[in-house]
């Protein structure tokens, strides 16, 4: 069993959620508060299935738009240096950038915190939304817009399925799971010029 994301023609059995869809959610949400130009700061893409499909809905969302975008890579594991370092470059080398969609709420925090430290006010200059919905999103300043990842869901049913195989011989199957987009404080409508 596969966990986490789910593939719709895999011959594996997944348990997981919808990549894809969940972005073009997020995307389409920034795209409905008036957002135009979206940078996307993504998490290393080399054999990393999950961050290739959320950059691939991603960049099909803004270009069927005819919108101004671009992903961001992080080379290295998720951390909240490059979310603090890549906002401030984003800000020096992009100022109409309006919104930023980080693939991990670990980079969201760092964006948050390099935003505060250059007098970028979030969300009235800048939106951020971030991917996970982990413990500590809430409490940020401001709280963040994440998506919720139904993880522990994930963990029960890839349990359960597999002592169903292992004790009944029940065959293995896959499970698609939603998740939800929760809306807090760093995300609001752009403002208009």
């Amino acid at each position: 069993i596969c966990t986490y994301s789910y593939h719709h023609d895999s011959i594996f059995p997944f348990i997981g959620f919808d990549n894809y869809a969940s972005t073009t959610i997020m995307t389409d949400y920034l795209y409905s508060l008036g957002h135009r130009d979206i940078r996307m700061i993504c998490g290393p893409l080399k054999g990393n299935d999950r961050q290739i499909t959320r950059v691939e809905s991603f960049k099909n969302y803004m270009e069927n738009k005819h919108l101004n975008y671009a992903v961001i890579e992080c080379k290295d594991n998720y951390n909240i240096s490059f979310g603090r370092e890549t906002i401030k470059k984003i800000a020096q080398e992009s100022p109409e950038v309006t919104a930023v969609i980080c693939n991990s709420d670990v980079i969201a925090f760092g964006v948050l915190a390099g935003a505060k430290e250059i007098g970028i006010n979030v969300p009235e200059q800048i939106n951020v939304i971030g991917y996970d919905n982990l413990e500590f999103a809430e409490y940020l300043n401001p709280p963040l817009t994440t998506l919720n990842i139904p993880a522990e869901e994930m963990g029960i049913l890839s349990a359960q399925t597999i002592l169903s195989n292992l004790n009944d011989k029940h065959p293995l199957q896959s499970f698609l799971l939603e998740t939800e987009l929760i809306i807090r404080g760093s995300t609001a409508i752009k403002p208009q010029n």
